[in-house]
């Protein structure tokens, strides 16, 4: 992940903070656009679930489903490579 998820994920942010403001569904496009960017670059959870969750919001359901699936598998994967190994 590292500092270009992060650096894309506080762009977004403020992209979000915007369409809050304005309640254009183009702010909110901009917003998610910007995290799947991020997710697809790094495949970082944070931007992964910021991404299905601003992909539902804007009415993509299915990209929604799909960006939510594929953070959990992230968590999953990254939970079971933290676990020590049996003695």
């Amino acid at each position: 992940t590292g500092a270009d998820e992060e650096t894309a994920g506080l762009l977004a942010r403020v992209y979000k903070d915007i369409w809050k403001r304005t309640g254009d569904a183009a702010d909110a496009r901009r917003c998610r656009d910007t995290y799947l960017r991020a997710f697809r670059k790094t495949q970082g959870y944070y931007t992964g679930i910021n991404a299905a969750t601003m992909s539902w919001l804007v009415g993509d359901q299915v990209l929604a489903g799909d960006m939510a699936l594929q953070t959990i598998q992230l968590c999953e994967t990254a939970r079971g490579a933290a676990r020590p190994a049996a003695v």
